[in-house]
């Protein structure tokens, strides 16, 4: 069975509201957000846990919204909630291939799950790799993760971004900075204000500019 019409309607609501947010089209959502989110979440997995063999229009809408879940965590900077989700789409791309013969965006899925992988270091992705070797050419595939492997992470980013403990509390610390620092305050200030808010709630947090001293940030 396919999402009901309430469903669908309260998912095109949340996606509406998110949208409305942002200052511009391009901008990433917020810590205000994050609700909506976590709803658009659980609704997903509601409907897939419920059906017992997925309906095709439940798989491809699923596979959408998810991307869409993780394309917007990664913009906000929450990758551990996005990982997961990368992953589930291409479990149900390979479900999409196998049952109804669709293969569309799977090359895409995988460089943008390989990617977000790698985000923090280097990371072999055997569980991914063994999914995509189902789906995709091996050329294709091999190249997907030369590309990846060759370029990625482009950054050291402090790995306590992934940690429970950092996303329990990092839409509190968003709130508090918008507040202290504004939006004209300089990354520096900024990335100085975050790690003092993260260390008074006990985490140890290093800036990209602190990990990357011979890059040039705006």
């Amino acid at each position: 069975m396919a999402y009901s019409e309430k469903s669908a309607a309260r998912l095109a609501a949340l996606h509406g509201e998110i949208e409305a947010r942002k200052e511009h089209e391009f901008a990433a959502p917020t810590y205000r957000d994050a609700a909506a989110l976590a709803e658009i979440r659980q609704t997903v997995f509601n409907q897939l846990e419920s059906e017992h063999e997925h309906d095709r229009d439940t798989v491809e809408d699923s596979i959408a919204v998810l991307r869409y879940l993780a394309e917007t965590y990664e913009n906000m900077g929450r990758t551990a909630c996005a990982l997961p989700l990368r992953k589930k789409v291409l479990e149900l791309d390979a479900e999409l291939a196998a049952r109804f013969k669709n293969s569309e965006g799977i090359e895409s899925d995988y460089y943008c799950a390989l990617k977000a992988r790698n985000r923090y270091g280097r990371d072999e992705c055997a569980d991914l790799r063994e999914l995509a070797a189902g789906l995709l050419p091996l050329d294709k595939q091999i190249q997907i993760e030369k590309n990846v492997f060759e370029n990625y992470p482009m950054l050291v980013r402090d790995s306590v971004e992934l940690s429970e403990e950092y996303l329990a509390v990092i839409d509190e610390v968003e709130r508090l900075l918008e507040e202290e620092c504004g939006e004209s305050a300089h990354p520096l200030e900024t990335a100085q204000a975050k790690a003092r808010l993260l260390s008074e709630r006990g985490i140890l947090w290093r800036s990209e500019m602190q990990l990357n001293p011979g890059v040039l940030f705006d």
